[in-house]
């Protein structure tokens, strides 16, 4: 039996593969080793992953955000082992997933637009040039983190029209102090301020947010895609919940500045699955 995971800063999705005629999935909660501990992610995976195993794992694809450096990779390792000591266990970034279940085999720059933002060139087999993220602080710009400080920042600084102002009390109930101490006071900030972009996409058609959409995912694109090589020639891909729901707008962003848009998908794992399903038949 394997498993093939893709984790992000807010969830995991597995799959769960006896054959290729019988697939499982699975969700856990996010794992990010730059924040959480080995530990942590063992005893997720003791309490929601392991007891729907019924079979012996033999090999595991774990794909994480943060797991591009051998302090990261071990960090997944030192969870993985102790429970699946058996099982031939590979770790990679999740750059790496999302330029797999994006691209295939064809060259591309794949992107990722959910909690956090991430890109790449690919090259159909590997990652040939990457953009540094920079995390939530340093960078993660068109992210869910992104969009939620936007809306944060301008509530905090009185900078959101009245309408607005008088919906974020309403539904948030949260004074300026309060916004401030929860951002600050959470375990994964980045998360935290994520779940904010919902608030953004509810009020996408006021002309002051719009515009502050558009602004983010502009950022997005001068600061990452616009900076690799034949980018106006290249099929520009995305995953995540943000590039998903807010297809529309990305779209037209990039029709301004002469991007070109291939796929745009929710969730890579099940192309990712395809991708090592194929890996194994060919």
């Amino acid at each position: 039996m394997k498993l093939i995971a893709e984790s992000g800063a807010t969830k995991t999705d597995w799959r769960i593969i006896h054959n290729p005629n019988h697939i499982e999935q699975l969700k856990t909660s996010g794992f990010n080793p730059f924040v959480q501990k080995s530990q942590d992610l063992r005893d997720e995976l003791t309490e929601n992953l392991v007891p729907h195993l019924m079979e012996e794992v033999t090999s595991i694809h774990f794909y994480g955000a943060g797991c591009s450096q051998p302090t990261t990779i071990d960090s997944v390792n030192q969870a993985l082992t102790p429970l699946f000591p058996n099982a031939a266990i590979e770790i990679q970034h999740d750059m790496l997933a999302a330029a797999r279940a994006l691209c295939a085999t064809s060259a591309g720059i794949a992107c990722i637009l959910g909690t956090g933002s991430n890109s790449c060139l690919y090259d159909g087999k590997d990652i040939v040039g990457q953009i540094l993220s920079g995390g939530y602080i340093l960078g993660d710009e068109g992210s869910g983190a992104h969009l939620g400080k936007m809306l944060l920042n301008a509530y905090i600084k009185n900078e959101l029209p009245q309408s607005l102002f008088e919906a974020f009390q309403k539904r948030y109930k949260l004074s300026k102090e309060e916004v401030v101490l929860q951002v600050y006071q959470s375990s994964r900030p980045n998360a935290y301020m994520a779940t904010y972009a919902r608030f953004v996409f509810h009020h996408r058609m006021h002309p002051w947010v719009a515009q502050k959409i558009y602004d983010v995912f502009h950022l997005f694109f001068e600061k990452n895609v616009l900076k690799y090589q034949d980018y106006n020639r290249l099929p520009v891909h995305f995953t995540g919940s943000i590039a998903y729901y807010y297809s529309s707008i990305l779209r037209n962003v990039a029709g301004d500045i002469g991007v070109q848009i291939g796929k745009i998908i929710e969730s890579p794992i099940a192309a990712l699955t395809l991708f090592h399903l194929n890996e194994t038949t060919n």
